[in-house]
């Protein structure tokens, strides 16, 4: 934090401090609305993640075809293989993916997280 930002700093960072105090040995609540919102942004980045995987994947096919018609002389764009094919695998895994995220599991006690006690 810049000293320029606030005009008296020290007498900030104490506020924060005496409205954190307040809380210090308060019990969390746990929100499910909130609990099933970060459930489906883990699994929608999960499943961006996958897809991204999946078409960085596809670039070896891709890259087999076209040797493959440069050895055999045959014609054609190396843009299609290189950058339609992967684009539409990534569209048709993420489409995949974010269509079964609702199906797959999400562990509800990982390490790090605040459990109900």
């Amino acid at each position: 934090m810049d000293s320029r930002q606030c005009d008296d700093l020290l007498a900030e960072v104490e506020a924060i401090r005496t409205d954190g105090a307040a809380w210090r040995d308060r019990p969390w609540t746990r929100l499910p609305e909130v609990e099933e919102k970060i459930r489906r942004r883990a699994l929608r980045r999960d499943s961006w993640n996958w897809a991204f995987i999946c078409m960085i994947c596809s670039y070896v096919p891709a890259l087999f075809f076209v040797f493959w018609r440069l050895f055999h002389h045959e014609e054609g764009h190396p843009v299609l293989f290189f950058v339609w094919g992967p684009l539409a695998v990534l569209l048709a895994c993420l489409t995949l993916f974010v269509a079964t995220e609702s199906r797959r599991p999400f562990p509800s006690s990982r390490p790090g997280v605040l459990t109900d006690s």
